[in-house]
């Protein structure tokens, strides 16, 4: 039985989602236009909107500087819990190329952005989609949901979220992306999915920051990045500084953050990790996630090796996680499954499936409180059906990222029966879900496109 240690619980009633204005975008469109069909489309999302309006973008090639900083107008939301989207027509079909910039850097309130592909090549900054503050006139943004997007290649971090200077975000959900082969700026160092440095927007119970149905590997630096040879980027998720530590970014983060069901493997250091400064108040749940044979960075000369790792993260649980580790090219020894770093009690590892050949499952270094488990899986190999290193993605006539990931998802799937309830698990299309207090309700009032994640709502 999966055990969950929870705080106080906020379970939020709901609203069914409002279906807004509908307006358009197009390669070749202007912000002069109207914006009210096809024929006279917009260029960027730098308009005013309300929360549930839609801007439906058409199939071709975008220009990353009409998605930059500066470019997404005010939602008028004042229930703060729903976004304007900025969606693709046909999954897959609108890209953004960029050589210099970000391609998208989404940096206001109540913003959603759904069905895109972008590919970064050029500058040390550009990450595939970046949510944080302006960059000229910082201020505090949140609720922001990127959701069903491929990221096929970035110079910085795939799908990040960041501060600048002393302002940051709340409330980020990425849900059903794919990140493959980011990381390749040597400017600063980064990984496919990051969470650096976020602030709260208030101090409310539930769940704030939130990834679900995410899929990465490739994404492994170059030599050194930003000089740093001990680095620990290039994971597949980051949970960077949380605390804030940094930078001196205060006060330290307390929002609750979710990570789950996603399949993180061949990255160059570890399938997730939480450190930089690591965490001081916030309570972190990181279950049925499948990460495998990670740590392929032989540039580092401090590789964690560990395919989840955890430095300096009081209050956080690992469990229902499936990890098979290797023998990686950057490692000196075969790769830890779970490695843990001056942390406390209060970091818990229990209920995994952790599976190392060598035997090396769960190492603990300047832990004297820390104590593993119960009931960890050590010493039976959950043969994995064909963990090899996924190609890069072709999402072309799929219905969305998890119809584009099913050969991924099938090659790392179990073929142990008893392994089940670990690692990744597909997204329900039942009806009706159970209650789960780790589900962000104000994902609740969004029309989040259907069949991307299993939805827990509290009915109204």
């Amino acid at each position: 039985m999966r055990r969950i240690f929870l705080g106080p619980i906020l379970l939020l009633l709901f609203c069914p989602a409002v279906q807004g204005a509908t307006y358009y975008v197009s390669p070749a469109g202007s912000d002069a236009n109207s914006g009210m069909d096809a024929t006279h489309s917009w260029a960027s999302p730098n308009h005013a909107l309300n929360c549930g309006d839609t801007i439906l973008a058409a199939a071709g090639n975008y220009n990353a500087y009409n998605f930059t900083t500066g470019k997404w107008g005010k939602v008028n939301c004042p229930a703060a819990n729903n976004v304007a989207w900025l969606k693709c027509a046909t999954f897959d079909s609108c890209k953004i190329s960029s050589n210099a910039t970000s391609g998208m850097w989404i940096d206001n309130n109540n913003w959603g952005v759904q069905g895109w592909e972008i590919t970064t090549t050029g500058g040390g900054y550009s990450a595939g989609i970046t949510v944080a503050p302006n960059y000229t006139t910082p201020v505090n943004i949140h609720r922001i949901i990127v959701a069903n997007n491929v990221i096929d290649g970035a110079m910085a971090g795939g799908i990040t979220q960041s501060n600048r200077g002393s302002a940051s975000v709340d409330y980020v959900a990425f849900v059903g992306n794919v990140v493959y082969h980011s990381s390749q700026s040597g400017s600063l160092c980064y990984s496919g999915f990051g969470f650096y440095e976020p602030l709260n927007s208030d101090n409310l119970p539930g769940t704030h920051l939130y990834v679900d149905q995410w899929f990465t590997w490739a994404n492994v630096e170059p030599s050194p990045c930003a000089g740093y040879v001990n680095g620990w980027d290039g994971n597949g998720l980051s949970l960077d500084s949380i605390n804030g530590r940094q930078t001196g970014l205060s006060p330290s983060y307390s929002g609750q953050i979710v990570v789950r069901n996603g399949i993180s493997v061949f990255n160059g250091n570890s399938g997730i990790v939480n450190s930089g400064s690591g965490n001081t108040r916030a309570p972190i749940y990181i279950h049925n996630n499948t990460l495998a044979n990670n740590g392929r960075d032989i540039n580092s000369a401090n590789n964690p090796c560990g395919d989840l790792t955890l430095s300096f993260a009081p209050y956080v649980q690992a469990y229902s996680n499936l990890i098979q580790t290797s023998a990686p090219p950057g490692c000196s020894h075969p790769e830890y499954a779970v490695r843990i770093d001056n942390s406390t009690a209060s970091t818990l590892v229990y209920d995994n499936w952790l599976y190392s050949a060598a035997g090396l499952n769960i190492a603990a270094f300047n832990n004297s409180e820390f104590t593993a488990g119960p009931n960890n899986i050590t010493a039976e190999s959950p043969q994995l059906r064909n963990p090899v290193m996924p190609p890069a993605p072709n999402c072309a006539g799929k219905a969305n990222v998890i119809d584009c990931m099913s050969g991924v998802i099938a090659s790392f799937a179990s073929l142990s029966g008893a392994a089940t309830g670990y690692g990744y698990q597909v997204p329900s299309t039942a009806a009706t879900q159970t209650p789960d207090p780790l589900f962000p309700q104000w994902l609740c009032n969004v029309n989040l496109p259907s069949g991307l994640i299993t939805m827990h709502c509290t009915a109204h």
